[in-house]
């Protein structure tokens, strides 16, 4: 929930400055993953860097990401 409510809170301020995002053992699993997803899709896609450790993910959240980066989007990150 705290990742969702970051992400949230992200959207709200409209704040695109961001280039590296860094989550070591969160615990927020493949929900975590979806939402940062829709974050670098949609409102931010100025993001280089995004390390998600040991928080959980499985094949789903790898999906999500995958989703982002390949073709047509191609995301920068």
């Amino acid at each position: 929930m705290g990742t969702i409510a970051l992400v949230e809170a992200l959207k709200g301020t409209k704040y695109e400055f961001i280039r590296t995002i860094r989550f070591w053992q969160t615990g927020s699993g493949d929900e975590g993953i979806r939402v940062w997803s829709i974050y670098f899709e949609k409102l931010n896609r100025n993001v280089k860097s995004f390390e998600y450790l040991e928080c959980g993910a499985s094949q789903l959240g790898c999906e999500f990401l995958a989703r982002i980066l390949g073709p047509p989007i191609n995301h920068p990150l």
